[in-house]
């Protein structure tokens, strides 16, 4: 018997997905796991996940370009191919489950925000200023931004 999901059990997994991932309980800190791209702890950081045959990904590019350009020196944008090893692992590992996906950090360490899907630049700019105006490890105020 094949088994079949209707679309109201999928949308609940993800909203648990989303809710864990927004307290921290998915993901709570990256800096010392060997899976540490480099940048998690080190200041304010976004995972950019992505795929090469993603279209949304692709759209993404000049985006997420810009973002680097305009945050380079406050806020470090990693890529992360998922079609790479490592890439994937490190999906698996913060239960990123489709591309694109940003993951936002705040300067300690911690997932302060998780955006999926293509976003626009001002969508992107807004989150990444809340990012960096969390001084105090950031997760008492994006729990309760909109």
């Amino acid at each position: 018997m094949a088994f079949k999901a209707n679309s109201k059990a999928v949308f609940s997994i993800i909203g648990v997905m989303i809710i864990l991932a927004a307290t921290g309980f998915l993901s709570s800190s990256l800096a010392n796991s060997s899976s540490n791209p480099g940048c998690v702890g080190q200041g304010a950081c976004v995972l950019y996940f992505y795929a090469n045959w993603c279209e949304a990904c692709e759209q993404m590019t000049p985006v997420v370009s810009g973002l680097e350009q305009e945050y380079g020196g406050r806020i470090r944008i990693v890529r992360v191919n998922t079609d790479r090893t490592q890439g994937r692992k490190l999906a698996r590992e913060l239960g990123v489950i489709g591309q694109p996906t940003f993951v936002l950090f705040d300067a300690s360490g911690q997932e302060v925000r998780r955006l999926m899907g293509a976003q626009t630049g001002a969508t992107l700019q807004r989150e990444f200023e809340r990012c960096l105006s969390c001084g105090d490890g950031g997760m008492s105020a994006w729990l309760y931004w909109g």
